[in-house]
């Protein structure tokens, strides 16, 4: 299934491998490459992102299991991974699970996962590293590659001082990214902000770059229609283009402003109306929250 966070993800990953690794403190001259890891033959899903790299004396992979909401299964995912990554390609395997918002946060998320015998004794012991984005000082993402620089309105920061983040970053882009990988990295930017600030913040993003030009914007539109509103059009169904249109909201959505509950989740599976539907999709970026997006219908 389409979710638009994974394009983000894997664009900024994919301009600076090396930049990523000195982020989460791997500092390596060896090469490194994005490999695409499709485990869906045996689990539900595919996992997030995975590094490999080429040390003169071994090979091993990083994991990189990226979270913007709360998931009770997220620990048994991460040993499955890191067990089948391992048997995969014949390597060792880093599990690093980057947090992007507290409300992916849970108690239960240590850093080490145990599986206990009847008798109590501990027979597996699992270790992973974790990465909470709002607990990371600002400037680590100022100063570092500019590949993690669209991270930094989520770091950690005083929320009243994002006009003036806002003027950092542009600095940044403006000394050290040309046009086009500028516009990339604020739409990227852009997006990610959703899920932590208000439109209001939000906006004042707009107009320092034209995110229209963005290819990570445009693919995000790209992905989702050819994989929800168009699939459901080729098959000549209603009801497949109505689902498509819904899907992409919700991933969208889930993006912005976290899962939405039962309560509105429930309201837009009832709409049936694939231009309503359209109408919603079209005001993604400008709402608040998911009452201020269904609101109105």
């Amino acid at each position: 299934m389409f979710n638009p966070f994974d394009v983000v993800a894997k664009e900024l990953v994919r301009r600076d491998t090396r930049g990523w690794l000195r982020f989460l403190g791997v500092d390596t001259t060896a090469p490194v490459e994005l490999i695409e890891s499709d485990l869906t033959t045996l689990l539900t899903s595919a996992a997030d992102l995975i590094l490999q790299v080429d040390e003169p004396d071994r090979r091993y992979l990083v994991h990189l299991e990226m979270q913007t909401s709360r998931d009770a299964t997220l620990l048994k995912r991460l040993l499955r991974y890191n067990v089948l990554l391992g048997e995969k390609f014949d390597s060792s395997v880093r599990t690093v699970l980057i947090l992007f918002r507290r409300e992916a946060d849970a108690s239960d998320l240590t850093g080490t996962y145990r599986r206990e015998l009847p008798t109590g004794e501990v027979y597996l012991e699992f270790h992973y590293e974790i990465v909470r984005l709002w607990q990371l000082p600002v400037d680590e993402f100022l100063n570092g590659s500019l590949a993690i620089l669209p991270l930094a309105p989520l770091a950690k920061y005083d929320l009243n001082d994002f006009p003036a983040l806002i003027r950092q970053m542009n600095d940044r882009l403006d000394r050290d990214a040309s046009p086009p990988v500028a516009t990339e990295l604020w739409a990227s930017t852009y997006i990610l902000s959703g899920m932590r600030l208000s439109e209001t913040q939000v906006d004042l993003m707009k107009g320092l770059r034209n995110m229209q030009e963005s290819t990570t914007y445009q693919a995000i539109l790209r992905e989702g229609i050819l994989k929800g509103r168009d699939e459901g059009r080729d098959e000549g169904r209603v009801e497949g283009r109505v689902e498509g249109e819904t899907t992409l909201i919700v991933h969208l959505g889930t993006m912005r402003f976290g899962p939405p509950d039962s309560r509105f989740l429930a309201s837009l599976q009832e709409i049936a109306d694939f231009d309503r539907l359209k109408r919603i999709a079209a005001r993604l970026l400008d709402a608040a929250n998911w009452e201020e997006l269904l609101e109105t219908e």
